[in-house]
């Protein structure tokens, strides 16, 4: 199995799974890293799962949330991306370049609660200096739906 990752140079970086033949040309996503953050399907956890764009999964995490409200989430969210952040190998934490929710609509009202400026469009939020020190993610990573 090969799996790529580019580590924010132009030319990204082949890793190939031990015992595995040479590394194929790297595909088009090989240089996205998202840490993807939803709602299990009963709603009572978030998880955080580090994707590649082309669909490699790097970690995986999971945070238990307290209750049903805005700081609940905010506090639950901010848990599950330092958790999501350590599963993944450090080279790859500072190469994040992006976080994406899907809280069931709840995305703006956690982020809010969280102390962050939120705005309409693609981009909710960016991670400011607080999260950065959380998380390990640096500080301006873009947060989207």
């Amino acid at each position: 199995m090969d799996l790529k990752f580019s580590f924010g140079a132009s030319n990204p970086l082949p890793l190939t799974a031990e015992g595995a033949g040479s590394a194929s040309a790297p595909g088009p996503g090989s240089s996205v890293l998202e840490l993807r953050v939803s709602l299990t399907p009963d709603g009572g956890e978030m998880v955080c799962e580090g994707m590649s764009g082309d669909g490699v999964s790097y970690g995986r995490a999971l945070r238990p949330i307290a209750g049903d409200g805005a700081g609940d989430l905010a506090t639950a969210l901010r848990s599950v991306l330092a958790r999501g952040g350590a599963e993944l190998p450090e080279p790859l934490l500072g190469s994040v370049t992006a976080v994406v929710l899907s809280l069931g609509g709840r995305e703006e009202e956690t982020l809010e609660a969280l102390g962050l400026a939120v705005s309409p469009g693609a981009q909710l939020a960016a991670l400011d200096g607080e999260l950065q020190a959380r998380t390990g993610i640096a500080a301006g990573t873009p947060i989207r739906r």
